[in-house]
């Protein structure tokens, strides 16, 4: 354990891509990185895994925070699976993560060449591989970004396949275990959403040096179909949103980034949405700053949206549901759209579309309740670490309310 007055220990480890910002896990794990890296009170070193290919952007990204990292590679699997793994009971990354077991070597090795006061495992699936971590004597904190076990029951809801096939009642059940199992053994676990178990420790995301000005008259979506939430969120925006805003005022337009036309079925065209398809980040940086507000129908509440805490960061006005707030705990003001009735979802948009006035008050607003926040809860991570690494690994922390909420 450091002493007084000298940088806490932390070596963090995940198995999410960091190399770049596109995708709500990219996001959320690069926004804990430079948290921590930012903190002073720690002396922090990153260790990503992924495919060989990440390595040289991983790395310029970790010099570009100024961060001390460390990628290790996947390897070719060196033997095959048994076969029920891989026929009927999988659960998340649990394939990846048994065909890699060389990365478990490789980073208790490293976590044993320092004298670590603390271990950060960020996004859970991320522990299967690293499993001996949670057994070295050495304070572990998880960080869950999802309710995993409850996820997994949705994908098999929605036929969505994980490793090449529809997850089973089976598979859904040992996740539950595997999830459970990770939180025992971790000091704490940190969830990003009000509704997920751990201590609640909402993100936060520094101001865009280019904030929102506005000036269009359209809103815009971020999310690609091919993840069930969004395919729901587009279905909604298309066949129920849409209808109504085109009644009330069909000049207003609804643009879809991340879903081509070609994605999604005829009935889901209409003359008032407009499906762009991928885009670079520059261009899904000028929606956040010139649309007139992000609407974001997302009907779950795992986590934390990072789509809605990209736009907090730019200004962005928002027409949001409350289950799209999971993560945001400091705008009890806005005021939210609700999902079952979209004509009054139409009308709160229309009415924010035409009103400049009512668009900059809401971004000066929003503005300024994050930059509250985020100053509240300055080192907040730091703080926990601190408290975790005087912990025995299976002491229990409460869930709490976020400091400074």
């Amino acid at each position: 354990m450091a002493s007084p007055g000298t940088p806490l220990r932390i070596v963090y480890f995940t198995r999410v891509p960091v190399h770049h910002p596109n995708g709500g896990g990219h996001l959320c794990c690069r926004n804990h990185i430079e948290r921590l890296q930012a903190d002073g009170t720690l002396d922090c070193l990153f260790v990503v895994a992924g495919p060989g290919e990440n390595e040289g952007a991983t790395l310029d990204y970790f010099r570009s925070i100024g961060a001390s990292g460390i990628f290790l590679p996947y390897s070719p699997p060196p033997f095959p699976l048994p076969a029920w793994q891989t026929a009927r009971w999988p659960y998340l990354d649990e394939i990846g993560a048994s065909q890699q077991r060389g990365i478990d070597r490789d980073f208790t090795s490293i976590v044993a060449g320092r004298r670590v006061d603390c271990i950060v495992v960020d996004y859970l699936p991320s522990a299967f591989y690293v499993r001996t971590a949670y057994r070295i004597g050495v304070p572990v904190v998880t960080i869950t970004l999802n309710r995993e076990a409850a996820f997994v029951l949705d994908l098999r809801r929605h036929r969505v396949p994980i490793d090449g096939g529809v997850p089973t009642y089976l598979g859904a059940v040992r996740m539950l275990i595997a999830e459970k199992l990770v939180h025992y053994r971790s000091a704490a676990t940190v969830a990003i959403g009000r509704h997920d178990r751990g201590i609640w420790m909402p993100p936060y995301m520094r101001p865009s040096p280019t904030p929102w000005t506005g000036g269009n008259r359209s809103l815009f979506f971020v999310g690609n179909i091919g993840h069930f939430p969004n395919r729901d969120a587009v279905a909604w925006l298309a066949t129920r949103f849409a209808p109504e805003l085109e009644a009330i005022d069909p000049s207003i337009e609804i643009r879809v980034v991340g879903t081509g036309s070609n994605d999604v079925p005829a009935a889901w065209r209409r003359a008032n949405i407009a499906f762009l398809g991928l885009s670079d980040r520059a261009t899904l940086d000028r929606l956040f700053v010139a649309e007139a507000a992000l609407i974001a129908p997302i009907s779950n509440t795992y986590g934390a949206k990072f789509k809605v805490a990209e736009a907090i960061s730019f200004g962005t006005p928002l027409l949001v549901p409350e289950s799209a707030m999971s993560g945001i705990p400091f705008l009890p003001w806005l005021r939210r759209i609700r999902l079952g009735r979209p004509r009054e979802a139409a009308e709160m948009a229309q009415a924010l579309v035409t009103n400049r006035g009512a668009q900059r008050s809401m971004s000066a607003r929003i503005l300024a309740d994050a930059s509250e926040f985020a100053a509240a809860n300055e080192g907040a991570m730091g703080r926990l670490l601190s408290v975790a690494a005087r912990r025995s690994r299976h002491a229990t922390m409460r869930p709490t309310p976020p400091l400074g909420a």
